[in-house]
């Protein structure tokens, strides 16, 4: 139902190129939390790739998941 006309161009990006993110932070599984903490606030993230030595995603790290696990640090030490 829907067709582009003739002559017109989309704004739209096309590309992974065209929207990604350069220039990345990453974290590693030895970083401390606080680290991560800090890092996210600092450049307004609200995820950061995990890496290994090779450079390999592992996982991501989200906002929500460094507000648990300091959430449960707190918990933890005043049991």
């Amino acid at each position: 139902m829907l067709q582009r006309l003739p002559g017109a161009k989309s704004k739209k990006a096309t590309l992974v190129s065209q929207i990604m993110t350069t220039g990345v932070s990453s974290a590693r599984l030895d970083t401390p939390i606080n680290t991560l903490v800090h890092q996210m606030i600092e450049k307004n993230m609200q995820h950061i790739p995990v890496i290994d030595d090779e450079r390999k995603v592992l996982g991501v790290v989200t906002q929500t998941d460094t507000l648990v696990a300091l959430y449960k640090q707190i918990a933890l030490s005043s049991v």
